[in-house]
């Protein structure tokens, strides 16, 4: 990476470069990735544009989620945090998931491939455009093992509204039985 700031007015220009960066590193969890970038700043904003590709990854989760509590719930005596004024951060990150990213969660053993564009504005939540979809697997749940005929997962803006579209089948029976999500 290189760049500069100005210490009077916060203004900085940055670049920066990877090319197979480990960026994460566990036992269960582990990704190398290679792209560039730039980030333009203030005292009171970071702009940043970059294009990202996952040369290679697994990530591993837990087989059961973690407990939390309910949005319903209200813990008396602990106040919301609300920011006031901040730091303004627009973002527009491209990623591709590449040809050798590996998912192991909740019962699913698959290949992720896709591409998404990860754009965030001040005021708004994060969203993406653009599909992550799986490449044979599996997925173990209710007692059953079934083979993932199709997975895909579509993003046309919040990243917690995101289309399905999932076909997964027992198979070899004399009857193929399973679960479609759409």
């Amino acid at each position: 990476g290189s760049g500069e700031l100005a210490l009077d007015s916060g203004a900085g220009q940055f670049s920066f470069a990877a090319d197979r960066l480990p960026l994460l590193q566990r036992e269960d969890r582990w990704m190398i990735l290679s792209g560039s970038g730039s980030a333009t700043t203030s005292w009171t904003s970071l702009r940043l544009d970059a294009d990202f590709r996952a040369d290679a990854g697994y990530l591993e989760f837990a087989e059961s989620l973690p407990p939390s509590l309910s949005d319903d719930v209200v813990v008396l005596g602990r106040d919301e945090v609300r920011p006031e004024g901040g730091f303004a951060v627009e973002a527009d990150v491209r990623v591709g998931l590449g040809d050798a990213l590996y998912l192991s969660a909740l019962g699913l053993e698959s290949r992720l491939e896709g591409e998404l564009r990860l754009r965030l504005r001040p005021g708004l939540p994060l969203s993406a455009v653009g599909t992550v979809a799986t490449v044979g697997g599996s997925y173990r749940g209710y007692g059953q093992a079934l083979a993932i005929d199709r997975g895909v997962v579509n993003f046309q803006g919040p990243l917690d509204a995101p289309g399905l579209n999932i076909v997964a089948l027992r198979k070899g029976l004399a009857v193929e039985a399973g679960v479609a999500v759409s």
